[in-house]
């Protein structure tokens, strides 16, 4: 069922939770909204395509977290200066 934030709460962004960093705006229709804020919601009927919000993927699906630098390995060894290794 489709959500859309009440005309008397305010605007808000997800702190933390399965939805972090998702802004919830009125005027916006919602598929999914945090469990812990439905009260700030009022179920939709149907709404215009334009003022549709795309679908909520979790925090690990997201670009964002996609490959972070303690992903990727360490440089290893000395860099190629041509001069020669640490004994020198």
């Amino acid at each position: 069922m489709p959500y859309m934030l009440k005309q008397n709460q305010p605007e808000f962004d997800v702190v933390d939770g399965p939805m972090v960093g998702h802004k919830f705006r009125r005027g916006i229709v919602y598929e999914t909204v945090p469990d812990g804020d439905k009260g700030r919601f009022e179920e939709v009927k149907a709404a215009a395509k334009s003022t549709v919000a795309p679908k909520v993927k979790p925090p690990a699906e997201t670009k964002k977290n996609a490959g972070s630098e303690d992903d990727k390995p360490a440089s290893v060894g000395t860099p190629k200066t041509g001069k020669g290794g640490p004994d020198r």
